[in-house]
């Protein structure tokens, strides 16, 4: 045998290989899928007074969450300004996930 047709058959069987290794690692995969998301951070669902509304001589801001909150952590991360200073009231829990906030 020459060595070009030496060549030829070590090509071709090479190419015989990946196209198996290919077929069965795309074909017979047996690992599970998984798909792991990115957690989310709790989101405000609700807040009254709307963006906008004019608030009344007594007013108070409510927030709603779409899950239970860590009130203390909540607390603490809360704040409200007003022509850039911190606006002093109080915060009062009406359940696990929703809050008021009188200025």
């Amino acid at each position: 045998m020459n060595n070009q047709k030496l060549l030829r058959i070590f090509g071709g069987l090479i190419i015989l290989v990946l196209a198996f290794v290919l077929t069965k690692s795309i074909f017979f995969n047996n690992a599970p899928l998984s798909i792991e998301a990115e957690p989310t951070g709790p989101q405000v669902i609700a807040q009254n007074p709307i963006e906008g509304q004019r608030l009344t001589l007594e007013p108070s801001i409510q927030f709603t969450f779409d899950r239970d909150m860590d009130t203390a952590a909540t607390e603490k991360a809360f704040s409200l300004l007003s022509d850039g200073e911190p606006v002093s009231g109080q915060l009062t829990w009406i359940d696990a996930r929703t809050f008021s906030f009188f200025p």
